[in-house]
């Protein structure tokens, strides 16, 4: 993790300087990572996809080009792709070796990324190159972080992981100490103001901030941001994390929060689930609730019919609350439902990528109160309707990929019999695709991102048990 953390400062700090020059030298790490320990792969992806804006915030300073800021918000993926093309082809290499769902999940995969390159292709006849680009690379990201999990599964042991994963843990809850104890001094330190007025000030012809005290106002939102009339009163400043983002930070404590409490690390569990209940984020909140819970449940019954049972009632209900309230109080998350689904309907082949959704340029300049008067006209904020109305049909491959990956892990969950507590990932990849049907950071890297990546791994550990060649203790 020390090396890992110097190898991103070094990039960042490049980066900032000289543009792409940076990625030279991360790649450089990330290929001699692959003759000296695979430890470290996983160790820089994790820190990248947790920190990344933290270190870009910091080397603002040194950032003299504005295209140098945008270049360094494309860390995440570029490392992903390239750890990726590294590490990869060793799931390729190994999969005459392996059972038949091997080959049914690279089949369904190549299926899918052919797909998503169509419709890109579609959509960059009809929207900006930027908007495309973006959502094309949250399509990908997913595919690739299982690719990745797999690869690296088959050389890196449980306790490694999960002790990699206890580091970020304590340092994602030392950032939130700092940000609720030290908030000026904490933004200030790490030029928050500077670092959000390069990010947003392309917008429009102003600042977006002008003051940390004008970033804390924008951050106070309603407990819960329950929009609409039944909006709550309570405001509390929702932490951003080194995430700079509320909703991705609690996303990435819920990830740490669980595999900490699948290695039955009791304080850093709660933890976690303190900072996400302070944030108010509800679909990290209730994920990482209804994880534990059923996780609990099958501890003490050992019946795994019972879990799917209540896991699929508790999904029933939430989808079935969220739209019944999404419609009575106009919230935004039903109101982009809608609008993808009206759009779907309206062409079942789809849009192409990139049209629709809250990062495209539609999206960036929308007028939600306008929409929750009057309906949106575009899929807006819910993850499934922004991919059908952007893929259409072709979202088939998708759900159909979706469901051999989450059939996958459910069975190698049982594998490891004193492990039971794994049953935590396939209810977090159900909780997760249902929940796409509200919120669109689902399919962010540190949502479904992180969970595909180390249920990937678990695909690789039942893998190699099932030829006896495990060579670790779970």
């Amino acid at each position: 993790m020390a090396i890992a953390l110097c190898t991103l400062a070094g990039h960042f700090m490049l980066g900032a300087a000289f543009g792409g020059v940076g990625f030279i030298w991360i790649a450089v790490v990330a290929a001699a990572s692959f003759f000296t320990g695979w430890e470290l792969a996983f160790a820089l992806l994790m820190a990248c996809l947790l920190l990344q804006n933290a270190f870009i915030a910091a080397v603002i300073p040194l950032i003299d080009d504005s295209t140098h800021f945008s270049i360094l918000l494309g860390t995440g993926f570029a490392v992903t792709a390239l750890l990726a093309l590294i590490y990869g082809p060793a799931w390729l290499k190994m999969r005459r070796e392996l059972p038949a769902e091997s080959e049914t999940l690279l089949r369904w995969m190549t299926y899918f990324f052919i797909v998503v390159l169509g419709y890109t292709a579609l959509g960059t006849m009809s929207v900006s190159l930027t908007s495309t680009l973006v959502y094309a690379r949250i399509y990908f990201t997913g595919a690739l972080m299982l690719i990745i999990g797999v690869a690296l599964g088959f050389r890196l042991s449980f306790g490694y992981v999960l002790g990699v994963i206890r580091i970020l843990a304590v340092m994602l809850t030392l950032w939130a100490v700092c940000e609720y104890c030290f908030t000026y001094g904490l933004y200030d330190v790490f030029h928050i103001v500077e670092f959000f007025n390069l990010k947003y000030t392309s917008l429009s012809n102003t600042l977006a901030f002008a003051s940390i005290d004008e970033v804390i106002e924008a951050g106070t939102n309603s407990y819960l941001n329950l929009s609409g009339q039944f909006g709550l009163d309570i405001e509390l400043l929702r932490l951003m994390g080194p995430n700079l983002h509320p909703i991705s930070y609690a996303y990435a404590l819920a990830f740490c929060g669980l595999l900490c409490f699948i290695d039955k690390r009791p304080i850093l569990t709660w933890l976690c689930v303190v900072l996400i209940l302070l944030i108010g984020a509800k679909g990290p909140l209730l994920k990482t609730l209804l994880s534990i819970a059923l996780a609990l449940f099958y501890g003490r019954t050992r019946n795994p019919r019972w879990v799917l049972m209540a896991l699929g009632s508790f999904l029933g209900i939430f989808v079935i609350t969220g739209v019944i309230y999404g419609i009575a109080s106009e919230d935004y998350h039903v109101v982009g439902l809608l609008g993808g689904l009206h759009g779907f309907m309206e062409n079942p082949l789809g849009h192409g990528v990139g049209s629709g959704g809250n990062m495209s340029s539609a999206g960036m300049t929308a007028n939600f109160q306008l929409f929750q008067g009057y309906g949106a006209d575009f899929a807006l904020e819910s993850g499934i309707g922004v991919m059908l109305y952007q893929i259409g049909i072709g979202a088939i491959a998708f759900f159909i990929l979706y469901w051999k990956i989450w059939k996958s892990v459910w069975d190698a969950t049982f594998f490891f019999a004193t492990q039971p507590r794994l049953i935590v990932v396939p209810v977090v990849l159900a909780f997760l695709i249902f929940n796409g049907i509200f919120q669109e950071e689902v399919f962010s890297p540190v949502g479904w991102g992180l969970w595909l990546l180390f249920s990937g791994m678990i695909l690789a550990w039942r893998w190699q048990g099932e030829r006896g060649k495990l060579p670790l203790t779970i």
